[in-house]
């Protein structure tokens, strides 16, 4: 017998999505601004820059190619690849193809959420807009597009804890969320902390 207390599935699993896709939109701005303030320094580039590079690429932002000492040499600069694939909606792990999938999953439950929420992903999204006009991104401007959405990414992933009650709709949330981090922590620390055997 149906009672209020229960969620449809359908529900259930478009908060659940949300939770993902906030946090991994999340993750990978901070992902790559860590990368963008590496290669925009003017300080020599220390041995760190590599498995970040791996990272993103695992996480199929940047081509994989840009991961491999050797094959990267005939790519383009990953100064001018990474802005242009951040904004790039067609990379299925990008910033924006994340929050795109935000502002559909969030649009869809929109009547499951506060209204405080749904202002911060509009906000989110017009954040993570390419600059119009603009030929050539920058990286120093990115960076300051990064910042900026990285605090409207924080100010929604607060709002739960303090806009919802404690419903099933609310876990379904919390558990993508929770999942995706564990997901991208795993993958950060496999690239990072592993190093690659080369068999000759």
């Amino acid at each position: 017998r149906r009672t209020g207390a229960e969620l449809p599935s359908r529900v259930a699993d478009n908060l659940y999505w949300l939770g993902r896709y906030i946090e991994r939109a999340e993750g990978s701005a901070r992902l790559v601004r860590t990368v963008l303030n590496l290669i925009t320094s003017e300080s020599e580039q220390g041995p760190e820059l590599q498995p970040l590079l791996r990272a993103l690429a695992e996480q199929g932002q940047i081509e994989p190619d840009y991961a491999v000492s050797g094959l990267s040499d005939p790519l383009p600069d990953v100064r001018g690849i990474l802005p242009e694939a951040m904004f790039d909606a067609k990379l299925p792990r990008s910033v924006r193809s994340s929050i795109t999938n935000v502002v559909r999953l969030a649009s869809i439950v929109r009547d499951r959420i506060a209204i405080d929420m749904w202002r911060t992903v509009q906000q989110i999204d017009q954040a993570s807009q390419r600059p119009a006009g603009i030929d050539t991104l920058d990286a120093a401007a990115v960076l300051g597009i990064l910042d900026d959405l990285i605090t409207e990414l924080v100010a929604f992933a607060g709002l739960p804890a303090e806009s919802m009650t404690r419903t099933q709709g609310w876990r379904f949330l919390d558990m993508g969320r929770r999942i995706e981090r564990t997901w991208q922590t795993a993958v950060l620390l496999r690239s990072t902390l592993t190093e690659q055997t080369q068999w000759e």
